[in-house]
């Protein structure tokens, strides 16, 4: 999975590679709902990959992207 490829390379430090995978994994969780919307376990998994995304953007020093994946990963619990 992405998120795991992702994870794998935060924990190596690349920090870019991580980036692009945690954004892919974020986009799978996007195609799911669309497919679903009625789905909550998918619902949920766009938040977790929001969450995962918006801490890794934290660590990147851009808290202004950060605050709007962790403001898309609450609305979607709505």
């Amino acid at each position: 999975s992405e998120f795991w490829v992702g994870y794998a390379a935060r924990e190596r430090g690349d920090p870019a590679e991580a980036e692009r995978a945690f954004r892919a994994y974020h986009a799978l969780a996007q195609r799911l709902v669309a497919l679903g919307p009625g789905q909550a376990e998918w619902r949920m998994e766009i938040n977790y990959a929001a969450q995962t995304l918006a801490v890794l953007m934290i660590d990147r020093g851009r808290p202004d992207d950060a605050l709007r994946l962790l403001e898309e990963a609450r609305a979607v619990l709505a």
